[in-house]
Order: C-alpha cells, then structure tokens, then sequence
C-alpha cells in the first residue's frame, strides 16, 4: 500500500465525511440486495506529481449474484497449459473453468473524493474479480480484472500481487467489486485523483493539453518517459536496468485496468498511475513495460534505459530476459481494439524487432524461466513462439485480450515492411533510423511502396553524398568543395546515372592534368575502373587516340566506365556491399548486362528489396 503521506488538513477534510455521512445520502443508492459500505482506514495525501491519494479497506460480503459477464465459446483455446504447472490452474477468464459467473463475495465503496484510477492491492496471485463503477447515476458494465502472476520481472515469485490502476474516469461516484471465486474477504483500495488546482497541476494540465494535441498530428513518433515521468519517479533498485544479449522476440499485452473510456489529455497520468502500482504496491523497479501504445496511436517511453537498447522489463514472467514489450492501455476481451492503435503498435514493433535484427513476421523459441511447467514445457525447456507474441502465449493469462490477440497476425505481416525500412535506412542512410526517421520513410514504403523508400535513401546524401565524397577523393585527390559537393548531389537526386558523373569526373580536365599526361591518364583509368595493369596493346590504342586527337579525356573516361570489364566490377562490387557475399558468374553476368539501362544506385536498390537482404537485415 502507499505510504502514509502525512498532510493533516486533508486528512480531516476527506476522513469527516467519509464516516460520519451515510453513503445513501450522498449518492444514489447501489442496487438492490447489495450494502453499500463506509470506507475504513482513510489515509489520504497528496503528491508532487499531480496525483493524491487515499488508502481504504473494502470489505466484501457473502452475495452469491450472478454477475453478467460476456463469455466466449474459444475463451480457452490457447490455455493449454500444463496441469503440473505450478501456477493455479485458470482458464482465460483467471477461474476454473466456469463460465457461470456469480459473485462470492462483493462491496461496494462510495468515492466522494472522486479519484479517476484506483489500485487494489494485496489481492491473491490468480484471484478473478468483477468490477464496474458508477458515474451520473449510471454503473459501467462489469470488466473482469486478474491478479495474474505472469506480469511481473523474474526471480522469485512477487509476494505482493494486486490488480490496477483501474481508471474509472472523470466524475465516478461508486466502485463494486466482486469476488469470483470467494476467496477474498477484503481489498484495500488506493484512489489516485488527478489534482485540478496545484501549481503541480496545472504544469500537468498543460503537459495532457500538449500531448492531446499533438496525439492527432504528425509530432514524434514516440514520446519520452519525460511527457509523463516526474523527476522523483527514478530507478528504485540498485545498480540500472539490464540489458539482454539476445533479444528474440517483443511481447504484446493489454492493461486490462479500465471500466471507463479515457481522453488524450488522461494519458499521461495513467502511465503515472502504473508507475505508483508497480514500484509503490508491487515493490519492482520501475513500470514493467517498455513500450505503451494508447488507444489514439500514441506510443510512449515506458521501463527507462532508452528505447534504443534491449532494456529487460518485468512484464512477462519468465520470459523477461529474451523480450521486449508493448502494453496497449486499455481493455481488449470483449472491446474492439482501436484501429490507431492496432496501426501504432504495428509500426511500433517494425521499428524495434529491425532495429535489433529481428523478423517480426517469423518465429523463435524462448527459454521458460518461470521456475515451473508452462504450456507444456518444463522450466529451462524451449517454448515455441513467434516473434511477437501475445501474453497469454507465454503464460496462463487472457492477455492481450482476444480482439487484440486477433489482430497479431496482421502486426506480424505489416511489421515486416518496418524491420525492412530499418534495413534500408542502416545501409543507405548509414545509420539506424531515429523513430521519426523511421516513420516518415515507412509512411512512404506504405503509401508509394516500398520500391519508393528504398529509391529515396538510395538517393539520398548519405548514401549518394559518400558516392561523391569517394569521387572527389580517389579521382581528384582532394575533398569535396560545399558547393561542388551540393551541385553533384543535386545532379544525383534528379536521376542522372552514377556513370554520367563517374565520367565527368574521370574525363575532367583537372584529372587528366593531376596524372600529367595521356600515357599516365590512361594507366590510372586501367588501375580505378579495371581494377588491373594495362594490357601493352589496350594501353597504345587509347593514348593513341588521345594524342591523335581523335578523342578527348571524356571519351575515353566513358569508354572505360561503360566497357563490360568495368560493367562486371562494378556489379560484383554492388552486389556484395548490398548482400555481404560475392555473386555467383552467371548472376554477375546477368546485372553487369543490365547496368548497361540502369545505374549502380538502382541495382543496389533492386537487391536491397530482395528476400536474401532482408533476411539478412532481420538475422541478428
């Protein structure tokens, strides 16, 4: 539970009204056959990051109602675990088996305070709970909510399970909770309230405004933990985050917390909320997930260490050190997932499994840790699994809910053009791609295909500017001039074939003086374009023709840059700085005959579109 904050004005402006007030007369009443019961045990206070909090102690009486919760017909299609496992034996709901749902046990708590998320805590590993809440004399419907011990870091089994924060929105008056399989007798509830009127606030206030805003613009592409963070909100164990050696695969989970809708603006104090839960009522080191997408396409910072490295989470118990993750926040058993989200997760994971290496669209296996028997295989043994699992395929678990879990198929196929703009960017843009970078080369790979994208980096300074670079360097022995460098790369980005300005610089006049003379020209051209020593009988008909005056510098510059010899160098050069390996004759062949219509740059992209490159790229 939160600690004991101390203010004690607060104290006595919330505790008063709580115990002295019948909850009848402050809201409507509960529904019949169920008491609504005074909350014990106030413990309010308030925070420096636009949060306050109050603790109480739900009790929960016997009831015995049958609680209308929706039921699936494949609830338990993909719950195939073992039953030596030695987790307790739930079906996807988080109960034996039984879709019958009444309530054991349940209570219902007055929130004069109206706080907008609320925490339960001390609730047994496993323990399935219905919970609803009510606001404008009105109650959501039920959401079932388990105490799942699969979320959680590895190591020794977490010994202070819980089930939040649930965000039951602006406004709420009531929470009900109840008790599925009749083994809680209590819950202690945390009520986190967003602070309208602190200076800490409204500093708030403008961070939600800002990110609503930008949530429907083309603003960045993943936010830092600093739009939703505050400074104290650091790493609370020893030591800093791990980093894993070999990440396989990236975990796809929902929240599951939610019997309301939330805004843009809410956002950022639902990750703030999950940050108080996992460090402050589970006790772990930081918020469990690496990645969160919202339900408008907005993707945020979560565990830090950066998004950038194989940070290890707590989200996948077990499995932690071989994964990454992306918690959708929201509740998707029985809710449809929002497309934005479906399309932001899907770019998401494009970007993280390419930039470590790894084919969102293909399979791994991952080493069960757990410490027990999951799905059938023994700890230490390997579990099957694609590279973008949901939860429940590694655990005994409903997550990511099953509209969510429906939708992976289409992650894992989109997300394979993502992991291929990262290869594209690293080997033209000579770099890994910045999230922005990234989606702005994705939004053209899906809107003018991905033949596009690969064009425009192929083109691009990086790639085409070392071209230049190269030119200035070998051929004329200086570096680039800025406006030369510039002009060149104009010339490049239009369309003009490499060979055009390879000539033009071969053929120039400060080249030919810089070798002083026709025999020595023509020997560097026999070194820099055949790669060889002339041959006594080529060398003498080309400084023939020079000084003969049948040809100038350019002419022959272009009869060595286009002659088969050079067209075969070129080809095998391309084909193993695009692939890693040497062509086989007859393919060298084949492309050093069609650079006689196409250019270094096109061949090097038609390659970089290849399954064997993309292989390749996505091979960690």
């Amino acid at each position: 539970m939160f600690r004991k904050l101390g203010i004690a004005a607060l104290a006595g402006a919330l505790t008063a009204p709580l115990l002295a007030t019948p909850v009848g007369a402050l809201e409507p009443a509960p529904p019949e056959g169920v008491d609504a019961i005074a909350p014990r045990n106030v413990e309010p206070g308030a925070n420096d990051d636009g949060l306050s909090e109050v603790a109480v102690t739900l009790p929960l009486a016997v009831d015995g109602r049958a609680i209308d919760l929706p039921v699936h017909e494949d609830d338990d299609e993909d719950d195939d675990h073992d039953e030596d496992d030695d987790h307790d034996d739930h079906d996807d709901h988080g109960h034996d088996g039984e879709h019958g749902h009444h309530a054991e046990r349940a209570g219902v708590l007055a929130l004069p305070t109206r706080p907008e998320m609320l925490i339960l805590e001390d609730v047994p590993a496993g323990a399935a709970l219905a919970v609803r809440s009510r606001a404008a004399g009105t109650w959501t419907p039920w959401t079932e909510m388990v105490a799942s011990p699969d979320d959680a870091p590895d190591g020794p089994a977490d010994a202070r399970p819980g089930v939040g924060p649930i965000w039951v929105g602006h406004g709420a008056t009531h929470l009900e909770v109840a008790s599925l399989d009749g083994s809680i007798d209590h819950v202690d509830v945390i009520g986190l309230h967003i602070e309208p009127e602190s200076d800490r606030a409204q500093g708030m206030r403008s961070l939600r405004a800002a990110v609503a805003a930008a949530s429907s613009t083309s603003g960045t592409f993943i936010r830092p933990r600093s739009a939703w963070a505050t400074s104290d909100m650091g790493w609370k164990c020893s030591g800093s985050p791990g980093v894993t050696r070999d990440l396989r695969a990236m975990v796809v989970h929902h929240t599951a917390t939610n019997t309301a809708p939330y805004a843009a603006a809410d956002v950022p104090s639902i990750l703030r909320g999950f940050w108080r839960y996992h460090v402050e009522s589970r006790g772990w080191c930081d918020v469990a997930y690496n990645f969160f997408v919202d339900r408008f396409g907005v993707v945020w910072e979560g565990r830090q260490g950066g998004i950038t490295r194989a940070i290890v989470g707590g989200h996948t118990f077990g499995f932690n050190s071989e994964t990454t993750s992306v918690a959708q926040v929201g509740n998707f058993q029985e809710t449809k997932t929002p497309w934005a989200m479906t399309s932001a997760t899907r770019q998401l994971v494009g970007w993280k499994l390419g930039l470590h290496g790894v084919d969102p669209a293909g399979s791994t296996t991952l080493t069960n840790r757990t410490g027990s028997t999951i799905k059938g295989v023994p700890n230490g043994g390997q579990v099957p699994v694609s590279t973008v699992p949901g939860h429940r395929d590694l655990g005994t678990t409903a997550c990511p809910g099953n509209h969510s879990y429906d939708t992976l198929p289409y992650v894992r196929a989109q997300s394979r053009t993502g992991a291929h703009v990262v290869g594209l960017h690293e080997t033209f843009m000579r770099a890994l791609p910045s999230p922005d970078q990234y989606r702005h080369w994705l939004s053209i790979a899906d809107n003018q295909g991905l033949r596009a994208a690969a064009v425009g980096m192929a083109r691009a300074e990086p790639y085409s500017g070392v071209i230049i670079d190269d030119l200035y360097q070998r051929v004329l022995g200086r570096a680039a001039d800025p406006e030369g460098k510039a002009y060149w790369l104009g010339v490049l980005a239009s369309g003009v074939r490499i060979e055009t300005v390879g000539i033009h610089f071969y053929g120039s006049r400060e080249y030919f003086d810089r070798k002083g003379g026709a025999e020595p020209f023509v020997r560097s051209l026999y070194e820099n374009l055949l790669h060889r020593q002339p041959d006594q009988k080529g060398l003498d008909y080309w400084v023939g023709l020079l000084r003969n005056g049948r040809a100038t510098p350019p002419d022959v510059a272009s009869g060595f840059y286009l002659s088969l010899e050079s067209r075969l160098d070129r080809a095998a050069r391309v084909f193993e700085s695009i692939l890693g390996r040497r062509p086989a004759s007859s393919v060298q062949q084949d492309w050093a005959q069609r650079l006689q219509s196409i250019d270094d740059v096109l061949m090097a992209v038609e390659l970089s579109l290849s399954d064997e490159f993309y292989e390749r790229a996505t091979t960690s």
